[in-house]
Protein backbone atom coordinates (compact mmCIF):
# COMPACT_ATOMS: atom_id res chain seq x y z
CA UNK A 1 0.00 0.00 0.00
CA UNK A 2 1.54 3.37 -1.07
CA UNK A 3 1.90 5.80 2.08
CA UNK A 4 3.34 9.02 1.75
CA UNK A 5 3.02 11.65 4.18
CA UNK A 6 3.22 15.26 2.54
CA UNK A 7 3.80 18.41 4.57
CA UNK A 8 1.06 20.61 5.32
CA UNK A 9 0.82 23.48 3.33
CA UNK A 10 -0.01 26.56 5.47
CA UNK A 11 -2.51 29.30 3.31
CA UNK A 12 -0.59 32.36 3.99
CA UNK A 13 -2.05 34.60 6.15
CA UNK A 14 -3.60 31.11 8.54
CA UNK A 15 -0.59 30.78 10.63
CA UNK A 16 2.22 33.25 10.71
CA UNK A 17 3.77 32.63 13.64
CA UNK A 18 4.48 28.95 11.60
CA UNK A 19 5.88 30.81 8.67
CA UNK A 20 8.09 32.94 11.11
CA UNK A 21 9.35 29.67 12.58
CA UNK A 22 10.66 28.19 9.46
CA UNK A 23 11.39 30.97 7.07
CA UNK A 24 12.84 33.11 9.57
CA UNK A 25 14.94 35.02 7.06
CA UNK A 26 12.80 34.49 3.97
CA UNK A 27 10.79 37.40 4.99
CA UNK A 28 8.01 38.99 2.39
CA UNK A 29 10.36 41.35 1.71
CA UNK A 30 12.78 39.27 0.04
CA UNK A 31 10.30 36.82 -1.25
CA UNK A 32 9.21 40.28 -3.18
CA UNK A 33 12.08 41.58 -4.62
CA UNK A 34 13.03 37.94 -5.67
CA UNK A 35 9.78 37.87 -7.86
CA UNK A 36 10.44 41.66 -9.35
CA UNK A 37 13.98 41.34 -9.80
CA UNK A 38 14.36 38.13 -11.01
CA UNK A 39 13.05 36.14 -13.87
CA UNK A 40 13.74 32.92 -11.96
CA UNK A 41 10.74 33.58 -9.57
CA UNK A 42 11.19 32.44 -5.80
CA UNK A 43 8.42 32.26 -3.10
CA UNK A 44 8.33 29.71 -0.29
CA UNK A 45 5.59 28.00 0.26
CA UNK A 46 5.11 27.44 4.27
CA UNK A 47 5.21 23.98 5.82
CA UNK A 48 4.91 21.67 8.97
CA UNK A 49 6.36 18.61 9.74
CA UNK A 50 3.80 16.08 9.43
CA UNK A 51 2.96 13.46 12.07
CA UNK A 52 4.68 9.86 10.42
CA UNK A 53 5.02 6.79 11.45
CA UNK A 54 7.93 5.55 13.57
CA UNK A 55 9.68 4.23 10.57
CA UNK A 56 8.90 6.56 7.64
CA UNK A 57 11.80 7.58 5.34
CA UNK A 58 12.51 11.07 5.66
CA UNK A 59 13.90 13.48 3.15
CA UNK A 60 14.73 16.99 3.74
CA UNK A 61 14.91 18.48 0.31
CA UNK A 62 16.69 21.96 0.14
CA UNK A 63 16.25 23.91 -2.84
CA UNK A 64 14.23 26.88 -4.32
CA UNK A 65 11.37 27.37 -6.92
CA UNK A 66 12.21 24.17 -8.95
CA UNK A 67 11.66 22.40 -5.17
CA UNK A 68 8.45 24.24 -4.08
CA UNK A 69 7.03 27.54 -4.85
CA UNK A 70 4.13 29.29 -2.89
CA UNK A 71 1.75 31.53 -4.52
CA UNK A 72 -0.12 34.66 -3.73
CA UNK A 73 -2.33 37.82 -5.38
CA UNK A 74 1.05 38.93 -6.81
CA UNK A 75 2.16 35.68 -8.31
CA UNK A 76 -1.18 35.23 -9.71
CA UNK A 77 -1.75 38.41 -11.56
CA UNK A 78 1.45 39.10 -12.63
CA UNK A 79 2.83 35.48 -13.40
CA UNK A 80 -0.24 33.37 -13.22
CA UNK A 81 1.27 31.23 -10.84
CA UNK A 82 -1.99 30.23 -8.48
CA UNK A 83 -0.73 26.55 -6.96
CA UNK A 84 2.13 25.29 -4.61
CA UNK A 85 4.66 22.91 -6.46
CA UNK A 86 7.83 22.78 -7.85
CA UNK A 87 7.70 25.81 -10.90
CA UNK A 88 6.39 25.06 -13.38
CA UNK A 89 4.48 21.55 -12.41
CA UNK A 90 1.21 22.10 -13.42
CA UNK A 91 0.45 20.14 -10.06
CA UNK A 92 2.13 19.48 -6.52
CA UNK A 93 1.97 15.74 -7.57
CA UNK A 94 3.57 15.97 -10.62
CA UNK A 95 7.09 18.16 -9.36
CA UNK A 96 9.96 16.16 -9.02
CA UNK A 97 9.84 15.92 -5.60
CA UNK A 98 6.92 13.86 -4.90
CA UNK A 99 7.62 11.86 -7.97
CA UNK A 100 10.88 11.44 -6.42
CA UNK A 101 9.00 10.63 -3.00
CA UNK A 102 6.75 8.32 -4.83
CA UNK A 103 9.52 6.46 -6.66
CA UNK A 104 11.37 5.82 -3.27
CA UNK A 105 7.85 4.91 -1.51
CA UNK A 106 7.93 1.97 -4.30
CA UNK A 107 11.02 1.02 -3.62
CA UNK A 108 10.08 0.55 0.17
CA UNK A 109 7.06 -1.35 -0.68
CA UNK A 110 4.89 1.21 0.85
CA UNK A 111 6.85 2.04 3.31
CA UNK A 112 5.49 5.76 4.60
CA UNK A 113 7.63 8.56 3.08
CA UNK A 114 7.62 12.49 4.46
CA UNK A 115 8.59 15.49 2.96
CA UNK A 116 10.01 18.45 4.40
CA UNK A 117 11.07 21.41 2.46
CA UNK A 118 13.40 24.46 3.50
CA UNK A 119 15.26 26.95 1.24
CA UNK A 120 18.68 29.25 1.67
CA UNK A 121 18.28 32.75 1.72
CA UNK A 122 18.50 34.04 -2.11
CA UNK A 123 21.05 35.34 -4.13
CA UNK A 124 23.68 35.34 -2.30
CA UNK A 125 23.09 38.18 0.06
CA UNK A 126 24.41 37.56 3.37
CA UNK A 127 27.13 35.85 5.19
CA UNK A 128 27.60 31.74 4.73
CA UNK A 129 25.70 31.37 8.51
CA UNK A 130 22.60 33.97 7.62
CA UNK A 131 21.79 31.85 4.70
CA UNK A 132 21.75 29.09 6.47
CA UNK A 133 19.54 30.18 8.95
CA UNK A 134 16.60 28.84 7.55
CA UNK A 135 17.82 25.87 6.98
CA UNK A 136 18.75 25.09 10.40
CA UNK A 137 14.93 26.68 11.25
CA UNK A 138 13.47 24.65 9.21
CA UNK A 139 15.15 21.19 9.58
CA UNK A 140 14.87 21.56 13.32
CA UNK A 141 13.83 18.24 14.52
CA UNK A 142 13.38 16.28 11.66
CA UNK A 143 15.96 13.81 11.27
CA UNK A 144 16.13 13.38 7.77
CA UNK A 145 16.86 9.83 6.18
CA UNK A 146 17.62 11.24 2.80
CA UNK A 147 18.42 14.94 1.59
CA UNK A 148 18.36 16.64 -1.80
CA UNK A 149 20.23 19.29 -2.01
CA UNK A 150 18.93 21.30 -5.29
CA UNK A 151 20.91 24.50 -5.99
CA UNK A 152 22.58 27.10 -7.59
CA UNK A 153 19.76 29.31 -9.81
CA UNK A 154 19.77 32.45 -7.85
CA UNK A 155 23.23 32.34 -6.72
CA UNK A 156 25.02 36.07 -8.49
CA UNK A 157 27.89 36.39 -10.80
CA UNK A 158 28.37 39.45 -8.56
CA UNK A 159 29.39 37.71 -5.62
CA UNK A 160 31.93 34.80 -7.30
CA UNK A 161 32.55 31.38 -6.60
CA UNK A 162 34.29 31.42 -3.44
CA UNK A 163 30.79 32.90 -1.70
CA UNK A 164 29.03 30.15 -3.22
CA UNK A 165 31.51 27.45 -2.43
CA UNK A 166 31.13 29.16 1.27
CA UNK A 167 27.85 28.90 1.81
CA UNK A 168 27.25 25.34 -0.16
CA UNK A 169 30.04 23.98 2.43
CA UNK A 170 28.27 25.73 5.33
CA UNK A 171 25.14 23.94 4.25
CA UNK A 172 27.10 20.32 3.76
CA UNK A 173 29.01 20.75 7.15
CA UNK A 174 25.77 20.68 8.84
CA UNK A 175 23.90 18.17 6.96
CA UNK A 176 26.47 15.63 7.22
CA UNK A 177 26.65 16.26 11.03
CA UNK A 178 23.33 15.43 11.58
CA UNK A 179 22.95 12.88 13.82
CA UNK A 180 20.21 10.71 11.80
CA UNK A 181 23.38 10.53 8.90
CA UNK A 182 21.73 11.25 6.28
CA UNK A 183 22.57 10.26 2.68
CA UNK A 184 23.23 13.17 0.86
CA UNK A 185 22.55 13.45 -3.18
CA UNK A 186 23.61 17.40 -5.02
CA UNK A 187 21.71 18.70 -7.68
CA UNK A 188 23.29 20.50 -10.24
CA UNK A 189 21.84 23.86 -11.67
CA UNK A 190 19.05 24.30 -14.24
CA UNK A 191 19.56 26.94 -17.14
CA UNK A 192 17.89 26.06 -20.42
CA UNK A 193 20.55 27.55 -22.83
CA UNK A 194 20.66 26.09 -26.41
CA UNK A 195 24.12 26.68 -27.05
CA UNK A 196 24.98 24.33 -24.41
CA UNK A 197 24.87 20.66 -24.76
CA UNK A 198 26.55 18.65 -22.34
CA UNK A 199 28.17 21.29 -20.12
CA UNK A 200 27.01 25.12 -19.20
CA UNK A 201 29.46 28.21 -20.63
CA UNK A 202 30.45 31.31 -18.49
CA UNK A 203 28.86 31.53 -15.12
CA UNK A 204 26.44 28.69 -15.29
CA UNK A 205 29.76 26.67 -15.85
CA UNK A 206 31.48 27.87 -13.22
CA UNK A 207 28.44 27.22 -10.73
CA UNK A 208 28.09 23.71 -11.81
CA UNK A 209 32.14 22.99 -11.42
CA UNK A 210 32.22 24.27 -7.83
CA UNK A 211 29.05 22.60 -6.83
CA UNK A 212 30.61 19.65 -8.39
CA UNK A 213 34.14 20.24 -7.02
CA UNK A 214 32.72 20.10 -3.29
CA UNK A 215 31.24 17.08 -3.63
CA UNK A 216 33.94 15.16 -5.24
CA UNK A 217 35.80 15.98 -2.29
CA UNK A 218 33.10 15.77 0.31
CA UNK A 219 32.43 12.00 -1.89
CA UNK A 220 28.96 13.16 -2.66
CA UNK A 221 27.21 12.13 -5.45
CA UNK A 222 26.16 15.04 -7.48
CA UNK A 223 23.36 14.78 -10.40
CA UNK A 224 23.61 17.00 -13.25
CA UNK A 225 20.52 18.19 -15.21
CA UNK A 226 22.04 19.78 -17.88
CA UNK A 227 20.78 17.47 -20.99
CA UNK A 228 17.24 17.60 -19.20
CA UNK A 229 17.37 21.90 -19.56
CA UNK A 230 18.66 21.80 -22.76
CA UNK A 231 15.97 19.68 -24.06
CA UNK A 232 12.71 22.21 -25.26
CA UNK A 233 10.49 19.63 -24.66
CA UNK A 234 11.17 19.90 -20.75
CA UNK A 235 10.46 23.58 -20.46
CA UNK A 236 8.20 26.71 -21.64
CA UNK A 237 4.97 25.62 -19.75
CA UNK A 238 3.33 28.60 -18.04
CA UNK A 239 2.30 32.03 -19.23
CA UNK A 240 5.25 33.94 -17.97
CA UNK A 241 8.49 33.70 -19.14
CA UNK A 242 9.49 33.55 -15.28
CA UNK A 243 7.20 30.38 -14.93
CA UNK A 244 8.31 29.07 -18.19
CA UNK A 245 12.06 28.76 -17.62
CA UNK A 246 11.22 26.38 -14.75
CA UNK A 247 10.65 22.99 -16.11
CA UNK A 248 7.34 21.97 -17.12
CA UNK A 249 6.00 18.28 -16.09
CA UNK A 250 8.09 16.30 -18.38
CA UNK A 251 11.00 18.50 -17.31
CA UNK A 252 9.90 17.53 -13.64
CA UNK A 253 9.39 13.29 -14.40
CA UNK A 254 12.89 13.19 -15.68
CA UNK A 255 14.76 15.62 -12.66
CA UNK A 256 13.07 12.77 -10.95
CA UNK A 257 14.29 9.59 -12.84
CA UNK A 258 17.91 10.98 -12.98
CA UNK A 259 17.72 11.72 -9.29
CA UNK A 260 16.37 8.42 -8.37
CA UNK A 261 18.99 6.53 -10.00
CA UNK A 262 21.25 7.82 -8.24
CA UNK A 263 19.21 7.65 -4.81
CA UNK A 264 18.07 4.28 -5.26
CA UNK A 265 21.05 2.02 -3.74
CA UNK A 266 21.25 4.63 -1.06
CA UNK A 267 18.48 3.64 -0.15
CA UNK A 268 17.80 0.88 2.93
CA UNK A 269 16.17 -2.52 2.66
CA UNK A 270 13.02 -2.28 1.89
CA UNK A 271 10.13 -2.97 5.14
CA UNK A 272 7.06 -4.58 4.36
Amino acid sequence: MQTISKLVTLIPGQSQAIFTALFGLLISAIATAALADNPKSELPAPTSTPTAPANAYRILFIGNSISRHGFNADTIARLKWDHVAGMAASDESKDYAHLLAAKINGALQGRAVTLQFVGLVSGGEGTPAERLAPVLQGSAGYNPDLVIFQHGEHEKEVHGAAAVAATYNAVLDFMQGLASHPKIVCVGNWNPDPLAKTAYSGWCGVLEQTMRDICTARHLPFVSVVKIAQDPACHGAGQNPGVQWHPNDEGHARYANVIFETVRPLLPAAVP
